[in-house]
């Protein structure tokens, strides 16, 4: 689910997103409200868009946090709505590749985290801003991947949301990289419908793995699941 205005209120913040081509939705609120902050001193969000994750990393805990996207666009409006929010000192906007990052500033990271392109080989669109955004065609999951290997603590974390499609191929370039699955959580959008996406979190070294099952929503459309309002009632100003 998408929110196609200009601006999303948010309970502390206020998301600006005339320029970005990918405007707040769903999956960058779930993975923003359910990865792991608690010990982060350092977070890094890969293609952060209009700064959503980072804003909502900002939020939860009091992480400095870099966000990346190569999108010219999506941040200027990351870096307007950083400046806006309560928490501008902390949070800082780079018009980047992760490539080009992870050469220039090789400093390490607790937790990174990343709402990929998740088309691997969908048809592109036909809106070259959103195409570059959507697509792993600009950002592929073994570019991804050895970007976060380079930049990671040995004890961070790296988590992202992900078509549940696509978690086979996730996982077989991320052991490339040893990168392997510590947390799992398998989303469906209602009780009726199928898994369409994951929340995956990765270490390099893993002694147990957890794998966790969420429901978005009830039957009835808009409706959120009493587990889906648990994670977004610190953010969505209706809950």
């Amino acid at each position: 689910m998408t929110m196609p205005n200009n601006y999303f209120q948010f309970k502390q913040f206020r998301i600006e997103q005339a320029h970005a081509a990918m405007k707040v939705g769903t999956d960058g609120v779930l993975l923003g409200s359910w990865f792991d902050v608690s010990r982060a001193s350092r977070i890094l969000d890969i293609g952060t868009g209009t700064g959503l994750i980072a804003l909502m990393a900002a939020q939860r805990c009091q992480a400095t946090i870099e966000a990346i996207d190569i999108d010219e666009d999506a941040i200027k409006d990351a870096a307007f709505n950083f400046s806006q929010s309560p928490w501008t000192s902390r949070l800082r906007a780079h018009w980047v590749s992760l490539g080009t990052y992870a050469l220039q500033f090789p400093e390490k990271f607790d937790a990174i985290v990343s709402n990929p392109p998740f088309f691997v080989n969908g048809k592109p669109s036909d809106n070259q801003q959103k195409a570059v955004a959507k697509h792993t065609g600009t950002l592929t999951y073994a570019e991804l991947l050895r970007g976060v290997a380079a930049l990671l603590q040995p004890d961070g974390t790296f988590s992202a949301i992900l078509p549940a499609s696509s978690l086979p191929l996730f996982k077989a370039e991320a052991a490339h990289y040893r990168l392997f699955q510590s947390k799992l959580v398998m989303v469906k959008p209602k009780p009726s419908k199928e898994v369409s996406r994951v929340l995956i979190e990765m270490k390099f070294e893993v002694f147990s793995e957890k794998t966790e099952a969420l429901t978005l929503e009830t039957e009835t459309h808009h409706e959120y699941s009493p587990e889906c309002i648990n994670l977004f009632r610190d953010f969505y100003l209706k809950l």
